[in-house]
């Protein structure tokens, strides 16, 4: 990632002002993170328009499971949301991953804040299912949602030859 493409990201990210000061400060540590190459952990994937980055999602193996990974951070560009983003990057995630391995099980962590409805309601919509939830976890009457997705590859029935 491009030191353009890194501030691209955090402007992104401010801009859609859900996030708050302290969060924009652990994303900027965890884009650092995903230059560091093969010590990262953390996998970024960017959304194009053309040449211009419109979005970005970044995931991490969770090293005590056999086949779990979390999303950090999911974020489209003001202006671009709701046209089918969001639901590309997770898709490429899914994809990502399977390439990998057979199965795996994706969680996400978002609050209750209205602010952040849309992004409850692509989770929704792309087979998240809500598995807990912590009141006032961020804040008073701000509580986290977890989320979690299961996902396998799909395998062609081998069929046999009819003679």
């Amino acid at each position: 990632m491009t030191t353009k493409e890194k501030e691209t990201c955090l402007r992104i990210a401010c801009a859609v002002d859900v996030f708050k000061p302290q969060e924009i400060e652990t994303l900027a540590e965890v884009l650092d993170g995903c230059e560091n190459g093969p010590q990262s952990s953390y996998i970024l994937f960017k959304e194009r328009l053309g040449d211009a980055v419109i979005g970005f999602i970044i995931i991490d193996r969770v090293a005590i499971t056999e086949f779990s990974w979390d999303i950090y951070w999911l974020v489209v560009d003001k202006q671009y949301q709701g046209k089918g983003y969001g639901k590309n990057l997770l898709k490429r995630v899914e994809s990502y991953i399977l390439e990998q391995q057979d199965k795996a099980i994706l969680r996400v962590e978002t609050s209750t804040k209205k602010e952040f409805s849309h992004a409850r309601n692509l989770y929704s919509r792309q087979g998240f299912r809500e598995v807990g939830r912590i009141a006032n976890f961020y804040a008073p009457a701000d509580d986290l949602i977890i989320y979690s997705k299961e996902i396998s590859r799909v395998c062609a029935p081998v069929m046999a030859a009819v003679h």
